[in-house]
């Protein structure tokens, strides 16, 4: 091989489990408290080769932590908007194997580390066009507690557009009318 190559495989798992309570359900307003836990499971590997040597990379880890939050649903015949907070305080471990072959038996390398606990912050607003089967979805994720960072803040923003395709006569106005009364929105 004349050239560096790099290959890369990565598993990413996460499993929210919470509880949550509705303090609000009106016909034009709704809210949903809730807090619960958060687990986090990666397993990955990489390698890259040269016409010296090639190496191999094998990490995993969990992370986890307590998490909740509250959302707002404010409602008219064909909208919803909603408003949504949520925090999230994480930690873990992780893993790392590096192997190194030059020509003879591999060099091994194992390390762990703990990753230090640190609190996500996320804001989300959707909005819901119930008669179209239109959401636009946006969250911004802010970890405060992040340090310096040589300088920079981490920002993570999400811009979602969902559209849920259904047969003409599902959009007949009784149809949407079932849809808001079985949402709790009539």
């Amino acid at each position: 091989m004349n050239s560096a190559e790099i290959t890369n495989l990565f598993f990413y798992g996460r499993i929210p489990v919470d509880m949550e309570f509705q303090a609000i359900r009106t016909d034009h307003i709704s809210s949903i408290l809730f807090g619960g836990g958060y687990v986090n499971i990666f397993s990955g590997s990489a390698s890259y080769e040269t016409p010296a040597f090639d190496v191999e990379i094998y990490t995993s880890g969990t992370m986890y932590g307590p998490q909740g939050g509250a959302q707002l649903s404010l409602k008219s015949f064909s909208f919803a908007l909603s408003p949504f907070f949520m925090a999230r305080n994480i930690r873990g471990k992780t893993n790392t194997t590096t192997k190194v072959f030059a020509g003879g038996p591999s060099t091994d390398t194992e390390s762990s580390a703990k990753i230090p606990a640190y609190t996500v912050l996320s804001y989300s607003f959707d909005i819901v066009s119930i008669t179209l089967n239109l959401s636009l979805s946006s969250i911004l994720q802010v970890n405060p507690s992040a340090g310096d960072n040589n300088g920079y803040k981490p920002y993570i923003f999400y811009l979602v557009y969902e559209i849920q395709f259904m047969p003409s006569d599902a959009k007949s106005e009784e149809t949407v009318k079932k849809k808001l009364r079985s949402n709790g929105m009539s």
